[in-house]
């Protein structure tokens, strides 16, 4: 369970860690150092291509449909990467649909999803081949995919709509290993790939539950306390020491904390109250 009490201890470093606030990415570097990469307020999703790339969706009006016939192009959306320094961005995909990067098994590529039902492409993963030239469908409906950091497995939560489960997949096919059914999304494979985690909200207060790869039984890690409304978004920190949490109080403010799990101690690591992703590398 998790405790309530927020630590100020010493605690392991799960910096740097990216954040996603009103539509722009911010670099926490430190517990005091909070520092802006870009200026854009359109930004939709985040993760890490590598330790220093950072890879996000970015989602654009455009006036195509009054150029010419473009059914369902009023809204397009791409990759577009930035250094953890700063600079200048440099779009990745040339996809128009592509939603919730994470990196690929392949060094350089990403994951992602899209969804454009004008042209019957309905929650499917792709992964990226060459930056805004082509990519590959893998053959998997669903959103939110990760990839293993062995390179062996991709999983992705199987809802459209609504929340339907996980999935596990032999990388690069879409032979589906296992598929878990309930009220689950969001599968996250720890740094050394032993282990699955996700958000399981079937007992109507979001925790973070996982399996032993490939054949364990779902177990749960981590539940909410009497201070935390629900878990939000969560991801791994680099060593596998512990997660990064998207959390939502009991006034409904959203911040990003650090879950260290030897220590079984809570650490809020932002102040803001409008944080919509919070991720480090692993």
């Amino acid at each position: 369970m998790m405790i309530a009490l927020i630590c100020e201890a010493r605690i392991a470093d799960p910096y740097p860690i990216a954040l996603l606030r009103q539509g722009d990415i911010y670099l926490l570097e430190s517990k005091n150092e909070l520092k802006k990469l870009t200026d854009l307020g359109d930004v939709m999703d985040i993760c890490w291509l590598d330790k220093e790339t950072i890879c996000f969706s970015r989602e654009f009006q455009t006036d195509l449909t009054a150029q010419k016939h473009w059914r369902g192009f009023q809204t397009i959306s791409d990759l577009f990467t930035i250094k953890r320094d700063g600079g200048s961005l440099t779009q990745f995909t040339a996809n128009h649909f592509a939603r919730g990067p994470s990196p690929s098994p392949m060094d350089g590529r990403a994951l992602f999803w899209r969804d454009n039902r004008s042209l019957h492409t309905k929650c499917e993963i792709w992964e990226s081949i060459h930056p805004v030239r082509r990519d590959r469908p893998l053959g998997i409906r669903g959103t939110s995919p990760d990839s293993s950091p062995d390179k062996k497995w991709t999983a992705a939560s199987l809802g459209q709509s609504s929340v339907a489960g996980v999935g596990l997949f032999r990388f690069p096919t879409n032979d589906s290993y296992k598929k878990l059914r309930g009220q689950y999304r969001r599968p996250r494979f720890s740094p050394d790939s032993r282990l699955l985690a996700y958000i399981n909200e079937e007992s109507g207060s979001a925790e973070i539950w996982g399996f032993d790869i490939p054949d364990g039984e779902p177990r749960r890690l981590l539940g909410t306390g009497e201070k935390i409304a629900r878990i939000v978004d969560f991801g791994w920190t680099e060593d596998g020491s512990g997660y990064i949490l998207l959390l939502e109080d009991e006034s409904g403010l959203t911040d990003a904390y650090y879950w260290e799990i030897q220590q079984k101690s809570l650490h809020k690591l932002t102040e803001t109250g409008n944080i919509t992703q919070a991720t480090s590398w692993h």
